[in-house]
């Protein structure tokens, strides 16, 4: 089972969910993982409603042979 993680950037005021972890396979020490979940729409759901005011990202690669992700 896949795991989504929701990663913020406060600095940047970004925030990413994606299916990767650890940390350091981000592009930047400075992103703190804030949130977990076995379902992508409820990760992506966490993000937009906690930080509304932050730019959501995602990595390419996660989505393109995903169809869940391609219908959010």
């Amino acid at each position: 089972m896949a795991t989504f993680y929701v990663y913020v950037h406060r600095r940047e005021k970004r925030v990413l969910v994606t299916g990767r972890h650890p940390p350091g396979s981000l592009p930047s020490g400075e992103w703190e993982l804030v949130y977990s979940s076995g379902k992508w729409r409820q990760a992506y759901e966490y993000a937009v409603t906690h930080y509304p005011d932050y730019v959501v990202e995602f990595f390419k690669e996660e989505m393109q042979n995903n169809p869940v992700l391609n219908t959010c």
